[in-house]
Formats: C-alpha cells, structure tokens, sequence
C-alpha cells in the first residue's frame, strides 16, 4: 500500500518503518528531544531530517534538527541545520540558536553579529549562552574552544 501523498517513510532505531506526515515529524522530533537521551536524540534526528525533506521551506524542523545535533555534539552539522533554518525564517530565536552552535565551532565574532541579530548585547547573551550549555553539559566539550 502506497504512502499518503503528504507523508515519508522514516525507520526508527528499532528498524520499524512508518509513514509519517511533517506534524507527526515535528511532533516526534520535539518529543525525542525533549527526553535527552542520547538514543531519544539520534530518533530525533531522524524525525527532523524527514520532516526537511517533506516540507524543505519549513524553517521549524531545521531548527529542531540543528538543536538535536547541537546536543548530540554534532557541532558542524547543527551549524549547518541552524544556518538554513535561519535564511528561511530570519526570527530572534533562529539567531540566537546559530549564535550558539558557532560559539560552540570556535567563530565567537560570527556568533556577536548573531546575537546582535537576535536582539541581545553580543557580549552578555555569549556569557549566557554559554552558561546555558555548561548546565546542559554541552560547554566547553568542542575540543577545548571557549
């Protein structure tokens, strides 16, 4: 049976596969993400990267992969997942997302001109950043950046 129009086959770590619609995705994403695991991160990325693939002008499931691929510490990636989530929906908290994961690549000047974007005094949003992802275990694991 053929999958509705408006849905993609995504695998689950377990190796089920299912149609999924990009609500469903996002839905998913945001779930897995939410729970931390490190199991529950990498389903995250998944979700997320069908949901790009279904809806790829939808900024909200790039922003969710580039977080989940912040936090596993796929720090490239998640740059790459933010930039895009950026130049498709230019609002404070996609900014704020990048600046982060550019603190974390070591690209602190780049970083200020985000937070700047967002909205934020470059200076205090970079010590808040980081503090933030020091309590989320994330700072100072880039290879000693920061």
């Amino acid at each position: 049976m053929a999958a509705p129009v408006n849905t993609v086959p995504v695998e689950s770590i377990s190796g089920k596969t299912a149609s999924k619609s990009f609500a469903d995705l996002l839905r998913d994403g945001d779930m897995c993400r939410t729970l931390g695991t490190k199991l529950k991160l990498e389903e995250a990325v998944k979700a997320y990267e069908a949901a790009t693939r279904l809806e790829p002008q939808n900024a909200k499931a790039f922003e969710g992969l580039g977080q989940a691929l912040m936090t596993l510490g796929e720090y490239e990636k998640a740059e790459e997942a933010l930039r895009t989530a950026y130049s498709l929906d230019r609002k404070r908290g996609n900014a704020y997302e990048l600046a982060k994961v550019l603190l974390l690549n070591g690209k602190e000047d780049e970083a200020c001109d985000f937070f700047t974007k967002a909205g934020a005094n470059p200076d205090v949003a970079a010590a808040q950043a980081k503090t933030e992802l020091m309590i989320k275990g994330i700072w100072p694991s880039a290879g000693g950046k920061g």
